[in-house]
C-alpha cells in the first residue's frame, strides 16, 4: 500500500492510497464469495459458487466494485494512523 499525502487549505489534507495487484486479489476473491452469498446460482448452493461462474453470472464489474468497497473499508482506516 503506497499513500501519498497532499495538503490542502483550511487544514484540509488529500490522501491517494494505491493498492497493488498482489494486495488487491484477497479482495477480488472475498467479494465473489460474498456475492455468491447473496445471488441465487443455479445449480449451487447460496455461498458455494466459484469465481468463474459468479462473475460468469454477475458480470466481471459486479465483482470488482464490491471489492473495490472491501478494499477502501480496510485500507483507508490504515492510511489515516499511518499518516
Amino acid at each position: 500500500m503506497k499513500v501519498t499525502k497532499l495538503a490542502l487549505d483550511k487544514s484540509q489534507m488529500k490522501l491517494t492510497v494505491e493498492v497493488s495487484a498482489a494486495d488487491f486479489a484477497p479482495f477480488i476473491e472475498k467479494a465473489s464469495r460474498h456475492l455468491a452469498e447473496r445471488v441465487n446460482v443455479p445449480g449451487f448452493r447460496k455461498g458455494q459458487a466459484p469465481f468463474e461462474v459468479v462473475k460468469k453470472q454477475l458480470g466481471e464489474m459486479a465483482i470488482f466494485e464490491q471489492a473495490a468497497e472491501l478494499a477502501v473499508q480496510k485500507t483507508l482506516p490504515l492510511a489515516i494512523e499511518q499518516e
